[in-house]
C-alpha cells in the first residue's frame, strides 16, 4: 500500500473497481429478486457504480448493447425505486447473508479494507496468444497493472510486451471485428446516438474501413467450409493466410498457441468475433491504438469510439477516472456538511432539498437542458444543489432517459468539463510499499 495520502486513495479506487466489475459481471437476472438488504454490495463498490451511472448515456448504452452489463441496469432499475431505504441499510451493520452474497460472487472479502490486504494481483490475457498471466496490482518500479507505466512479458517469447494501450488496442480490434447483428456487434458510441439508425450505419463504415484493409473472410451464414486451424492458427494469420470461420458449426474449436489448458480459438459465432480477423488488425496496428485510429476515414463519431477503448474493461468508461472526477464534487458536499448522516431529517433542514428540486425542475427542465439542447457544443455549469438533485435524477437511468425525451426532446449527457484523468497516473515512479 502507497505510503503517500493521495496516491493511496488513487490505489485504493483502483481496487474497488476491479471488485466491481468481478461483482457486475457474476451478477444474473434472478438477482433482481432478492432483497434490497442482501444484495447491496459494499460502499466502495457503489462508489463505482455511482461514477459510472453519471456518465448517463455510456451507462444506457453499455446496458442496451452488452449483455453482460443487462443485468447489472435491472438490479440499478430495482435499487432505484428504494433509493429511499438506502441510508437504513447502508448506516447498519451489513447483514450475514449481504456479506456471502458478495464472497460466493466475488470471492473477496466483504470489507474494501480487508479485500486490500490479500487482493495483490489479477489474471490477464496476452492480447496476441491470449495466454493467461497472473500480474501484480503494484510494484516498485512503477510498473504494475494499477499503475500508470504498467508492462509485462508474455510467456511466449514472439508475443509483444503487455501495456495497457495494447489491452486496449485488443478491445477495439475484438470489436471491429464482431459480425452479425446483435446489439453488440456495433461499436461502442455509435449505438445509442441521438440519431440510432445514423449513428449505427456510420459506427458499421467505421468497422468496414479497417477490415476491408484485410483479406480474411467474413463469416458467411451460406457457407459449409470449416477450416481447422490445428497448428499455430497466431503465426498463419500474421502469415498473411485467409480462413473462412463458419456460423454453422459453433462447437468447433481450434487449439491456439496458448498454453494455457483452457484457451482456445473458436469459430466466430461461439466467440462473437472473427478472431483471425482481430489477430490482423491489432499486428498491423502494432498493438497500438493510435495506429488502429490512423486506419479510420473521417467520421464524427471516431472520438466517441476510441473513448469507449480508453480501459480495457467491458464497460466504455474509464470507471477510475471516473471516480476520481467526483472527488471535487464530493468535497464540496462534506464542506457544507450535507454527507452527515441524519443532516436533513429535520422539517427545517429539509426545506433545503426541496428547494434545490423545485429550483432543478425550474431551472433544468425548463432552461438548462433547453440552452443545452439549443446550444449541444457549450459546456453548461448548474449550481451545486441544482447539480446534486441532477445527479440523483441519473441514478434512475431509465426514467432519467424518459424524462429528458419528454421535456426536452433529446437524451442528455453529464458531460465533464475536466478531461479525463489517466488511470492512477500519479503514479509515476517507484512506490514504497
Amino acid at each position: 500500500m502507497p505510503d503517500d495520502l493521495e496516491k493511496r486513495w488513487v490505489w485504493f479506487v483502483g481496487l474497488a473497481v476491479e471488485r466491481f466489475d468481478v461483482w457486475a459481471r457474476s451478477l444474473k437476472p434472478k438477482d433482481v429478486l432478492r432483497p434490497l438488504e442482501d444484495t447491496l454490495p459494499p460502499l466502495d463498490v457503489l462508489m463505482v457504480w455511482h461514477s459510472y451511472m453519471l456518465n448517463p448515456r455510456w451507462y444506457a448504452e453499455d446496458s442496451q448493447r452488452i449483455l453482460a452489463c443487462k443485468p447489472l441496469a435491472e438490479l440499478g432499475h430495482a435499487f432505484g425505486k428504494q433509493l429511499a431505504r438506502l441510508p437504513s441499510v447502508l448506516d447498519s451493520p451489513p447483514s450475514e447473508a449481504r456479506i456471502s452474497s458478495f464472497y460466493a460472487q466475488v470471492s473477496r472479502p466483504f470489507d474494501p479494507i480487508d479485500s486490500a490486504s490479500v487482493t495483490l494481483s489479477k489474471e490477464i490475457q496476452c492480447p496476441r496468444c491470449r495466454v493467461k498471466l497472473v500480474v501484480p496490482y503494484i510494484k516498485s518500479d512503477g510498473t504494475g497493472y494499477l499503475q500508470s507505466r504498467f508492462r509485462f512479458s508474455c510467456s511466449t517469447d514472439s508475443c509483444p510486451v503487455i501495456t495497457k494501450d495494447a489491452l486496449c488496442a485488443r478491445k477495439l480490434a475484438e470489436n471491429l471485428s464482431r459480425q452479425g447483428s446483435a446489439p453488440d456487434s456495433f461499436l461502442p458510441g455509435t449505438f445509442f446516438t441521438e440519431s440510432r439508425a445514423a449513428g449505427q450505419k456510420a459506427g458499421k463504415f467505421l468497422i468496414s474501413d479497417v477490415t476491408l484493409r484485410y483479406d480474411v473472410a467474413v463469416a458467411d451464414s451460406n457457407s459449409d467450409q470449416i477450416v481447422s486451424l490445428q497448428d499455430n492458427p497466431v503465426l498463419k494469420v500474421l502469415q498473411g493466410s485467409s480462413y473462412r470461420l463458419s456460423l454453422k458449426a459453433p462447437d468447433v474449436k481450434v487449439t491456439g498457441a496458448s498454453t494455457s489448458n483452457n484457451s482456445h480459438i473458436t469459430t466466430a459465432a461461439a466467440i462473437g468475433y472473427n478472431e483471425a480477423l482481430c489477430l490482423k488488425i491489432l499486428h498491423g496496428a502494432n498493438y497500438k491504438m493510435a495506429e488502429i485510429r490512423g486506419q479510420f476515414k473521417r467520421n464524427n463519431l471516431i472520438g466517441r469510439v476510441m473513448s469507449a477503448h480508453s480501459t480495457p474493461m467491458i464497460y466504455s468508461v474509464d470507471l477510475s477516472s471516473a471516480v476520481l472526477r467526483q472527488g471535487d464534487f464530493v468535497q464540496k458536499m462534506t464542506h457544507l456538511e450535507w454527507t452527515k448522516s441524519g443532516f436533513f431529517d429535520a422539517p427545517a433542514d429539509e426545506v433545503v432539498l426541496q428547494h434545490a428540486i423545485a429550483r432543478y425542475h425550474a431551472c433544468i427542465i425548463n432552461r438548462f437542458l433547453d440552452l443545452m439542447s439549443s446550444s449541444p457544443a457549450s459546456f453548461f455549469v448548474p449550481t451545486l444543489d441544482i447539480d446534486l438533485v441532477w445527479h440523483t435524477h441519473q441514478l434512475m437511468n431509465a426514467q432519467y432517459e424518459t424524462d429528458c425525451k419528454r421535456y426536452v426532446g433529446r437524451f442528455i449527457d453529464q458531460c465533464v468539463a475536466i478531461a479525463a484523468l489517466p488511470i492512477l497516473g500519479w503514479y509515476s515512479g517507484p512506490l514504497s510499499l
